[in-house]
């Protein structure tokens, strides 16, 4: 009952936290998994409790963070010195965590001579002036929002999973 009280405690305070940021809807994800693995969208307090009693006995770190609408783009380089040597630059079919519900997910390549694809390679190498990376490759995802926001999400020093590799 103890363990309750304080597992109240802290779900108030997580829900109370939420509403002053951001609000709901929510990701909330363990922080050393990968793709949608883990990755809850939590709409309510209601969901909030019901995933906290879901994951309070695994061993995993969680955050959670606002949910950004928009579509996801990989942008994929080779780096030396700071400059970007080539990139490429994909558009998610269908949001990761849609993969979970059944949903066929892919990566579509962008043409270099689309509009987007020269903003979302400069955004990449804003990021790369920004955040300076090791000589090797980087893995950028961005949201890109309806009104053409661009949205950091993270950037790794290493090529991009799957099978896109063996696709350039």
């Amino acid at each position: 009952e103890q363990y309750n009280q304080k597992e109240e405690k802290y779900v108030e305070l997580i829900d109370e936290k939420i509403k002053k940021t951001c609000n709901y809807p929510v990701i909330a994800k363990p922080i050393d998994q990968e793709g949608a693995i883990g990755v809850s969208k939590l709409t309510s307090k209601i969901q909030l409790i019901q995933w906290s009693n879901k994951i309070c006995k695994d061993q995993l770190d969680y955050e959670i963070e606002e949910f950004i609408e928009g579509d996801t783009y990989f942008i994929d380089s080779i780096v030396k010195s700071q400059k970007v040597l080539y990139s490429s630059i994909t558009l998610c079919t269908v949001p990761v965590l849609d993969f979970k519900y059944g949903k066929v997910y892919g990566t579509l390549e962008l043409l270099p001579q689309k509009a987007l694809w020269e903003i979302l390679d400069e955004f990449n190498k804003q990021v790369i002036t920004f955040m300076p990376v090791p000589d090797g490759a980087t893995h950028l995802e961005v949201f890109v929002k309806k009104n053409h926001e661009i949205i950091f999400l993270e950037i790794g020093a290493r090529p991009p999973g799957g099978y896109q590799c063996q696709m350039h």
